[in-house]
């Protein structure tokens, strides 16, 4: 403990020292990105969670203290604190996570069944976007993060088989329910907290599901075909439900690979592909087979091309304000120069080897990505 606080003191001298020469050099290699034909614009941070203790989901804890059962004294508070830093230091955008499953409400996942949550949740979630507008943030992407049986990939529950399965039961499952049924749960929610996102009255874009990009787009696929139908489905139900696709980055991709699976799945719907998509890169990530920053993103680059898709992307998620990062990222981005990035969103965890990373529980600060362009 006595070692992580000199770190933590440490860093803030840093940040101190560097800040003036960070403001200079940002504006320097701002105009570098914007003349390569990358124009960025001010980023910030994935907004998870308020501390590393367990059960501190912002979402599901922000009410006022003591109202209804959500969340531990003071936790509003603590949160509009750390917004008004983050905002001081120069973010701008936020992503923030909606983490839910049936039944499961535990301080940081909420509880979907019925395709909605709580009202206590679903004010938390107002109340919030209200204060973070307040505060001046210009931009937010609410993301959804489905848990547990409600995810159709990845976890101890997959979703696993072909589209023929989609109204069989879940293997395992203690619920008693089918695919279609939790699918539509997920949907539900989705428009349902789209509502609550409208009524904000900020810029919003809508991540249909984080890191559900589907590695194929076989729906007959025995092992992954559902997780490509529910991509499918999802994709043609927002369309005709909202009449619109702006609002949605479509589903966040994980790994370059998976740009060809998502966009074929995208284009098999007759709605077509996304107007932007949001990619998550983190440095030297031992399940990516890319390797380092530089190379996951130029190899997302390439794979977009290869499915005519010439427009934007979001850094979506990415070590937090890690040096070595933010300078591969700059390089790559000024490698490609006909691929615009609008932002960069850091998430709370910090890199420190190719086998683990470490928790951060705040998020205030961006001087590493400010020095290498990304932010005003």
């Amino acid at each position: 403990m006595a070692e992580q606080t000199r770190s933590s003191s440490r860093r803030k001298l840093t940040a101190r020292a560097v800040f003036p020469f960070t403001l200079v050099l940002s504006v320097v290699l701002q105009c570098e990105l914007a003349q390569a034909g990358t124009t960025t614009y001010p980023g910030g941070s994935n907004l998870a969670h308020y501390d590393l203790g367990a059960n501190k989901g912002v979402v599901y804890n922000y009410c006022v203290a003591n109202q209804g059962n959500c969340g531990p004294y003071g936790a509003q508070a603590t949160i509009d604190s750390d917004l008004q830093t983050m905002r001081n230091n120069g973010q701008y955008r936020l992503r923030i996570p909606i983490f839910h499953a049936r039944g499961n409400n535990n301080g940081a996942t909420m509880d979907s069944a019925g395709g909605n949550l709580s009202l206590q949740h679903r004010t938390n979630l107002q109340n919030l976007l209200a204060t973070v507008k307040l505060k001046g943030f210009s931009e937010v992407i609410i993301s959804f993060h489905p848990q547990d049986y409600n995810l159709p990939a990845g976890g101890n529950h997959d979703w696993s088989g072909s589209a023929n399965d989609w109204n069989n039961q879940p293997p395992g499952s203690p619920m008693g329910t089918t695919y279609s049924n939790l699918y539509q749960e997920n949907f539900n929610l989705i428009l349902n907290l789209r509502t609550i996102i409208i009524a904000a009255q900020i810029a919003y874009k809508i991540d249909l599901g984080n890191e559900l990009a589907p590695p194929t787009s076989d729906i007959m696929n025995t092992q992954q075909g559902l997780w490509a139908y529910y991509v499918r489905r999802m994709w043609m139900d927002y369309n005709i439900a909202t009449g619109q696709k702006s609002d949605t980055l479509s589903f966040s991709l994980v790994t370059p690979f998976r740009v060809f699976g998502l966009i074929d799945t995208l284009n098999g719907t007759g709605y077509g592909q996304s107007n932007v998509y949001d990619v998550h890169i983190y440095e030297n990530y031992q399940y990516n087979p890319y390797g380092d920053s530089y190379a996951q993103y130029t190899a997302y680059h390439a794979n977009f091309n290869n499915r005519s898709f010439a427009g934007p992307l979001i850094i979506g998620e990415c070590y937090y304000n890690d040096v070595v990062s933010a300078q591969k990222l700059k390089n790559a981005i000024l490698a490609t120069p006909s691929r615009t990035v609008l932002f960069l969103l850091q998430w709370p965890v910090q890199w420190i080897d190719p086998f683990g990373d470490a928790g951060v529980a705040k998020v205030y600060q961006v001087y590493n990505y400010a020095a290498n362009g990304f932010f005003w």
